[in-house]
C-alpha cells in the first residue's frame, strides 16, 4: 500500500488521456457505486462523476469504504442488478 500513491502520481499521463476518453462515453448511463466512508474519494469527486455522466444513477453504500467491492459485495451485485436491463434480483 506505501507503493500505490507513487504509482499513480507517476501515472499522470495514462490518467489524463483516461480522463479524456470519457468524453466518447458521456452519454451513456452510468452506474456510480459509492462509499460513504471513503477516506481517499470524497463527495467532490463523486459529484464530477456525476456531472461527467450526466445520465447516472448513484448508489451510496452506507458504511463502506474505499475498497467497496470487500465492504459491500452483495449490495454491489444489488445495485448491478437492480440498474442493468434485463437482470433480476433471483
Amino acid at each position: 500500500m506505501h507503493v500505490l500513491p507513487r504509482e499513480i502520481l507517476s501515472a499522470y499521463e495514462l490518467l489524463t488521456e483516461v480522463e479524456q476518453g470519457l468524453a466518447r462515453l458521456t452519454s451513456l448511463p452510468a452506474l456510480i457505486v459509492w462509499g460513504d466512508r471513503d477516506q481517499a474519494l470524497r463527495e467532490p469527486q463523486r459529484l464530477a462523476w456525476e456531472r461527467t455522466f450526466p445520465n447516472h444513477r448513484t448508489v451510496i453504500l452506507t458504511g463502506a469504504s474505499h475498497y467497496i467491492e470487500e465492504d459491500a459485495p452483495d449490495e454491489i451485485v444489488a445495485a448491478i442488478r437492480d440498474w442493468w436491463p434485463g437482470t433480476s434480483n433471483t
